[in-house]
Protein backbone atom coordinates (compact mmCIF):
# COMPACT_ATOMS: atom_id res chain seq x y z
CA UNK A 1 0.00 0.00 0.00
CA UNK A 2 1.01 2.92 -1.13
CA UNK A 3 1.15 5.85 1.69
CA UNK A 4 2.29 9.85 2.37
CA UNK A 5 5.41 8.50 3.63
CA UNK A 6 6.26 5.78 1.27
CA UNK A 7 5.52 7.29 -2.19
CA UNK A 8 7.26 5.56 -4.55
CA UNK A 9 8.38 8.68 -6.10
CA UNK A 10 10.40 9.35 -2.82
CA UNK A 11 13.77 7.14 -4.34
CA UNK A 12 13.53 8.68 -7.55
CA UNK A 13 16.99 9.54 -8.17
CA UNK A 14 18.29 12.30 -10.98
CA UNK A 15 20.15 9.87 -12.91
CA UNK A 16 16.31 8.13 -13.22
CA UNK A 17 15.30 11.51 -14.48
CA UNK A 18 17.89 11.48 -16.71
CA UNK A 19 17.21 7.77 -17.62
CA UNK A 20 13.07 8.77 -18.64
CA UNK A 21 14.18 11.87 -20.73
CA UNK A 22 17.17 9.67 -22.50
CA UNK A 23 14.64 7.58 -23.24
CA UNK A 24 11.79 9.50 -24.21
CA UNK A 25 14.39 11.16 -27.17
CA UNK A 26 15.53 7.62 -27.84
CA UNK A 27 12.23 5.77 -27.63
CA UNK A 28 14.60 2.92 -27.73
CA UNK A 29 15.31 0.83 -24.44
CA UNK A 30 18.31 -0.81 -25.62
CA UNK A 31 19.72 2.13 -27.31
CA UNK A 32 19.02 4.34 -23.99
CA UNK A 33 20.80 1.58 -22.05
CA UNK A 34 23.64 1.07 -24.20
CA UNK A 35 24.15 5.08 -24.22
CA UNK A 36 23.82 5.20 -20.06
CA UNK A 37 25.59 2.04 -19.41
CA UNK A 38 23.05 -0.07 -17.98
CA UNK A 39 22.20 -3.86 -18.70
CA UNK A 40 18.82 -4.49 -20.65
CA UNK A 41 17.42 -5.87 -17.74
CA UNK A 42 18.39 -2.95 -15.11
CA UNK A 43 17.26 -0.25 -17.83
CA UNK A 44 13.65 -2.63 -17.70
CA UNK A 45 13.87 -2.58 -13.83
CA UNK A 46 14.83 1.58 -14.04
CA UNK A 47 11.64 1.86 -16.07
CA UNK A 48 9.09 0.03 -13.87
CA UNK A 49 10.23 2.16 -10.73
CA UNK A 50 9.64 5.22 -13.00
CA UNK A 51 6.40 4.11 -13.80
CA UNK A 52 5.35 3.38 -10.30
CA UNK A 53 6.21 6.63 -9.59
CA UNK A 54 4.34 9.03 -11.96
CA UNK A 55 1.52 6.44 -11.72
CA UNK A 56 1.39 6.16 -15.60
CA UNK A 57 3.07 3.38 -18.32
CA UNK A 58 5.09 6.17 -19.41
CA UNK A 59 6.07 4.50 -22.99
CA UNK A 60 3.39 2.34 -25.16
CA UNK A 61 4.73 -0.27 -27.07
CA UNK A 62 5.06 0.97 -30.90
CA UNK A 63 5.95 -0.33 -34.66
CA UNK A 64 9.62 1.11 -34.42
CA UNK A 65 9.94 0.89 -30.35
CA UNK A 66 8.71 2.87 -27.22
CA UNK A 67 6.00 5.93 -27.56
CA UNK A 68 5.78 8.29 -24.93
CA UNK A 69 1.97 8.18 -23.55
CA UNK A 70 0.12 11.86 -22.91
CA UNK A 71 0.55 12.29 -19.21
CA UNK A 72 4.48 12.07 -20.38
CA UNK A 73 4.33 14.24 -23.00
CA UNK A 74 2.70 17.01 -20.59
CA UNK A 75 5.45 16.54 -17.88
CA UNK A 76 8.38 16.64 -20.47
CA UNK A 77 8.76 20.38 -20.77
CA UNK A 78 9.01 20.02 -16.58
CA UNK A 79 11.48 17.60 -16.71
CA UNK A 80 13.75 19.39 -18.81
CA UNK A 81 13.68 22.18 -16.47
CA UNK A 82 14.08 19.97 -13.33
CA UNK A 83 16.91 18.47 -14.72
CA UNK A 84 19.10 21.82 -15.75
CA UNK A 85 17.98 23.02 -12.38
CA UNK A 86 19.97 20.30 -10.53
CA UNK A 87 22.53 20.15 -12.82
CA UNK A 88 23.43 24.04 -12.12
CA UNK A 89 22.49 23.25 -8.28
CA UNK A 90 24.80 20.70 -7.95
CA UNK A 91 27.22 22.06 -10.46
CA UNK A 92 30.95 22.97 -8.45
CA UNK A 93 31.27 27.16 -7.66
CA UNK A 94 32.61 28.80 -10.69
CA UNK A 95 36.51 29.40 -9.75
CA UNK A 96 37.57 33.26 -10.40
CA UNK A 97 41.50 33.52 -9.80
CA UNK A 98 41.43 37.02 -8.93
CA UNK A 99 39.28 36.34 -5.28
CA UNK A 100 42.26 33.37 -4.89
CA UNK A 101 44.19 34.23 -1.75
CA UNK A 102 47.13 32.63 0.48
CA UNK A 103 49.73 30.68 -0.52
CA UNK A 104 50.32 27.95 -2.89
CA UNK A 105 53.61 25.30 -2.38
CA UNK A 106 55.00 23.89 -4.66
CA UNK A 107 58.21 21.48 -4.87
CA UNK A 108 60.48 20.87 -7.92
CA UNK A 109 64.15 20.56 -8.49
CA UNK A 110 67.29 21.01 -11.26
CA UNK A 111 67.10 23.29 -14.18
CA UNK A 112 63.44 23.16 -15.16
CA UNK A 113 62.85 25.21 -11.76
CA UNK A 114 63.82 28.49 -13.13
CA UNK A 115 61.51 27.92 -16.29
CA UNK A 116 58.15 26.75 -14.56
CA UNK A 117 58.65 29.33 -11.71
CA UNK A 118 59.21 32.05 -14.79
CA UNK A 119 56.56 31.26 -16.62
CA UNK A 120 53.89 30.12 -13.67
CA UNK A 121 54.75 34.15 -11.95
CA UNK A 122 53.80 35.97 -14.99
CA UNK A 123 50.86 33.75 -15.15
CA UNK A 124 49.47 34.32 -11.40
CA UNK A 125 51.09 37.83 -11.07
CA UNK A 126 48.17 38.91 -13.88
CA UNK A 127 45.50 36.07 -12.92
CA UNK A 128 45.93 35.51 -9.71
CA UNK A 129 47.38 38.54 -7.95
CA UNK A 130 46.61 38.26 -4.70
CA UNK A 131 47.69 34.57 -4.60
CA UNK A 132 51.71 33.91 -3.22
CA UNK A 133 53.43 31.08 -5.07
CA UNK A 134 55.71 29.24 -2.35
CA UNK A 135 58.61 27.18 -3.56
CA UNK A 136 59.85 24.35 -2.28
CA UNK A 137 63.80 22.59 -3.07
CA UNK A 138 61.53 18.79 -3.52
CA UNK A 139 63.61 16.42 -0.95
CA UNK A 140 63.26 12.74 -0.42
CA UNK A 141 60.42 13.17 1.92
CA UNK A 142 58.44 14.79 -0.81
CA UNK A 143 55.71 12.16 -0.62
CA UNK A 144 55.23 13.22 3.53
CA UNK A 145 55.48 16.34 2.61
CA UNK A 146 52.68 15.72 0.17
CA UNK A 147 50.64 13.79 2.57
CA UNK A 148 50.97 16.47 5.68
CA UNK A 149 50.19 19.49 3.44
CA UNK A 150 53.51 21.10 3.76
CA UNK A 151 53.54 21.13 0.22
CA UNK A 152 50.65 21.14 -1.99
CA UNK A 153 52.29 19.94 -5.67
CA UNK A 154 55.31 18.66 -6.81
CA UNK A 155 56.86 18.22 -10.12
CA UNK A 156 58.62 14.66 -9.97
CA UNK A 157 60.22 12.04 -12.16
CA UNK A 158 57.77 8.85 -12.59
CA UNK A 159 60.67 6.68 -11.44
CA UNK A 160 58.82 5.15 -8.24
CA UNK A 161 55.71 7.47 -7.60
CA UNK A 162 53.21 5.67 -4.96
CA UNK A 163 50.21 4.08 -6.07
CA UNK A 164 47.90 6.57 -3.61
CA UNK A 165 48.89 9.98 -5.60
CA UNK A 166 47.24 11.32 -8.53
CA UNK A 167 49.97 12.31 -10.95
CA UNK A 168 49.71 13.75 -15.05
CA UNK A 169 52.84 13.44 -17.13
CA UNK A 170 54.33 16.63 -18.33
CA UNK A 171 57.66 16.10 -20.10
CA UNK A 172 60.33 13.32 -21.45
CA UNK A 173 63.54 13.09 -19.56
CA UNK A 174 66.13 13.43 -22.32
CA UNK A 175 69.90 12.80 -20.98
CA UNK A 176 72.55 14.63 -22.73
CA UNK A 177 75.29 17.13 -22.24
CA UNK A 178 75.58 20.57 -20.75
CA UNK A 179 78.79 22.45 -21.60
CA UNK A 180 79.66 26.00 -22.61
CA UNK A 181 79.39 26.90 -26.59
CA UNK A 182 83.27 27.20 -27.26
CA UNK A 183 83.92 23.63 -25.53
CA UNK A 184 86.33 21.99 -27.44
CA UNK A 185 84.18 18.96 -27.79
CA UNK A 186 80.99 21.18 -29.09
CA UNK A 187 83.43 22.41 -31.32
CA UNK A 188 84.92 19.46 -32.47
CA UNK A 189 81.29 17.68 -33.17
CA UNK A 190 79.24 20.43 -34.37
CA UNK A 191 77.01 19.88 -31.77
CA UNK A 192 76.21 16.49 -32.60
CA UNK A 193 76.68 13.23 -30.40
CA UNK A 194 80.50 12.45 -29.62
CA UNK A 195 82.71 9.45 -29.64
CA UNK A 196 81.97 7.94 -26.09
CA UNK A 197 86.64 8.51 -25.64
CA UNK A 198 86.32 12.12 -26.27
CA UNK A 199 83.23 12.36 -23.77
CA UNK A 200 85.68 10.42 -20.79
CA UNK A 201 88.54 12.85 -21.79
CA UNK A 202 86.68 15.16 -19.96
CA UNK A 203 85.94 15.56 -16.04
CA UNK A 204 82.02 16.19 -14.99
CA UNK A 205 79.77 17.85 -12.57
CA UNK A 206 76.75 16.14 -11.51
CA UNK A 207 73.70 17.32 -10.06
CA UNK A 208 72.04 15.47 -7.07
CA UNK A 209 68.40 14.26 -7.95
CA UNK A 210 67.73 11.92 -5.47
CA UNK A 211 68.76 10.71 -1.98
CA UNK A 212 68.62 7.12 -3.28
CA UNK A 213 72.26 6.13 -4.04
CA UNK A 214 71.37 4.03 -6.73
CA UNK A 215 69.83 6.76 -8.17
CA UNK A 216 71.64 10.12 -6.60
CA UNK A 217 72.85 12.00 -9.87
CA UNK A 218 71.64 11.50 -13.91
CA UNK A 219 75.57 10.01 -13.72
CA UNK A 220 74.53 7.04 -11.82
CA UNK A 221 71.64 6.43 -13.13
CA UNK A 222 73.26 6.03 -16.63
CA UNK A 223 76.44 5.10 -15.46
CA UNK A 224 75.37 2.36 -12.73
CA UNK A 225 78.13 0.82 -11.07
CA UNK A 226 80.56 1.23 -14.12
CA UNK A 227 83.61 3.00 -12.73
CA UNK A 228 85.00 4.09 -16.27
CA UNK A 229 81.67 5.92 -16.36
CA UNK A 230 81.98 7.30 -12.85
CA UNK A 231 85.47 8.06 -12.38
CA UNK A 232 85.56 11.69 -14.51
CA UNK A 233 83.24 12.87 -11.41
CA UNK A 234 84.97 15.89 -10.14
CA UNK A 235 82.28 17.59 -8.08
CA UNK A 236 78.09 17.14 -7.36
CA UNK A 237 75.93 19.57 -6.02
CA UNK A 238 72.47 19.47 -5.02
CA UNK A 239 71.66 22.71 -6.99
CA UNK A 240 72.20 22.28 -10.58
CA UNK A 241 71.92 26.08 -11.21
CA UNK A 242 75.32 26.77 -8.78
CA UNK A 243 77.24 24.39 -11.40
CA UNK A 244 76.41 26.31 -14.19
CA UNK A 245 78.77 29.06 -13.65
CA UNK A 246 81.07 26.83 -13.09
CA UNK A 247 80.43 25.26 -16.53
CA UNK A 248 80.65 28.02 -18.38
CA UNK A 249 84.50 29.46 -17.34
CA UNK A 250 85.51 25.49 -17.67
CA UNK A 251 86.04 22.36 -20.00
CA UNK A 252 83.90 20.45 -17.59
CA UNK A 253 80.70 19.13 -18.61
CA UNK A 254 77.67 17.81 -17.19
CA UNK A 255 74.64 15.23 -17.76
CA UNK A 256 71.90 17.11 -17.52
CA UNK A 257 67.76 16.72 -19.48
CA UNK A 258 67.71 18.40 -22.19
CA UNK A 259 64.23 20.34 -21.27
CA UNK A 260 66.15 22.13 -17.87
CA UNK A 261 69.02 22.61 -19.86
CA UNK A 262 67.52 24.75 -22.91
CA UNK A 263 66.03 26.67 -19.91
CA UNK A 264 69.25 28.36 -18.42
CA UNK A 265 71.59 27.65 -21.61
CA UNK A 266 71.04 31.12 -22.88
CA UNK A 267 71.70 32.66 -19.77
CA UNK A 268 75.34 31.46 -18.61
CA UNK A 269 76.46 30.83 -22.59
CA UNK A 270 76.15 27.15 -22.80
CA UNK A 271 74.64 24.48 -25.07
CA UNK A 272 73.20 21.00 -25.17
CA UNK A 273 74.37 18.43 -27.24
CA UNK A 274 73.52 14.30 -27.28
CA UNK A 275 75.64 11.89 -25.69
CA UNK A 276 77.58 9.55 -27.02
CA UNK A 277 75.71 6.80 -28.74
CA UNK A 278 76.41 4.04 -26.76
CA UNK A 279 74.82 5.88 -23.61
CA UNK A 280 71.68 6.53 -25.49
CA UNK A 281 68.47 4.86 -24.24
CA UNK A 282 65.13 5.48 -25.46
CA UNK A 283 62.92 7.66 -22.93
CA UNK A 284 62.37 5.46 -19.73
CA UNK A 285 61.55 8.42 -17.32
CA UNK A 286 59.01 11.25 -17.91
CA UNK A 287 58.68 14.88 -15.57
CA UNK A 288 55.15 14.52 -13.80
CA UNK A 289 52.95 16.20 -10.96
CA UNK A 290 51.82 15.11 -8.15
CA UNK A 291 49.92 15.83 -5.80
CA UNK A 292 46.89 14.00 -3.52
CA UNK A 293 43.26 12.75 -2.97
CA UNK A 294 42.31 16.00 -0.91
CA UNK A 295 43.62 18.77 -3.16
CA UNK A 296 42.27 16.68 -6.40
CA UNK A 297 39.05 18.46 -7.07
CA UNK A 298 40.07 21.55 -5.14
CA UNK A 299 39.39 24.56 -7.51
CA UNK A 300 42.50 26.00 -6.62
CA UNK A 301 44.65 23.39 -7.05
CA UNK A 302 42.76 22.43 -10.84
CA UNK A 303 43.57 25.63 -12.01
CA UNK A 304 47.50 26.15 -10.76
CA UNK A 305 47.77 22.54 -12.74
CA UNK A 306 46.20 23.45 -15.84
CA UNK A 307 48.51 26.56 -15.70
CA UNK A 308 51.49 23.94 -14.91
CA UNK A 309 50.56 21.71 -17.96
CA UNK A 310 50.52 24.92 -20.01
CA UNK A 311 54.31 25.36 -19.29
CA UNK A 312 54.83 21.98 -20.54
CA UNK A 313 52.69 22.46 -23.83
CA UNK A 314 54.54 25.78 -24.29
CA UNK A 315 58.39 24.26 -24.05
CA UNK A 316 61.73 26.13 -24.75
CA UNK A 317 62.20 29.10 -26.88
CA UNK A 318 65.00 27.57 -29.21
CA UNK A 319 68.07 29.91 -29.77
CA UNK A 320 71.10 29.03 -31.83
CA UNK A 321 73.01 28.48 -28.30
CA UNK A 322 71.12 26.14 -27.16
CA UNK A 323 70.18 24.28 -30.11
CA UNK A 324 73.29 22.25 -30.52
CA UNK A 325 75.10 24.09 -33.25
CA UNK A 326 78.40 25.43 -32.17
CA UNK A 327 78.48 29.48 -32.70
CA UNK A 328 80.75 31.09 -35.35
CA UNK A 329 84.15 31.28 -34.53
Amino acid sequence: MTTPDNHPADSVTRGQLRFLLHLSETQKLSRTAEVLGLSLSAASRTLEKLRAAFDDPLFTPHARGLKPTEALRRILPELRRTLEQTDRLFAPPKFDPKAARGRFRIASRGLITSSLLAYLLTRTAEEAPHLVIEHHHRTGSVWEDLESGRIDLAVVTDRSIPPAFHTTPLFDIQLGILLRNEHPLRLKTGGCAPELADFLSYRRLAMSVSSDFRYASWDRQLAGENPELLEPVAATSSSSIDLAAALSVSDFLMITPKRGAEAIAPYYGLAWMPLPRELQAPVRQHGCLAWTEMHHRDPLHVWVRRLIRGWARSGMSGTSDASGSPSAS
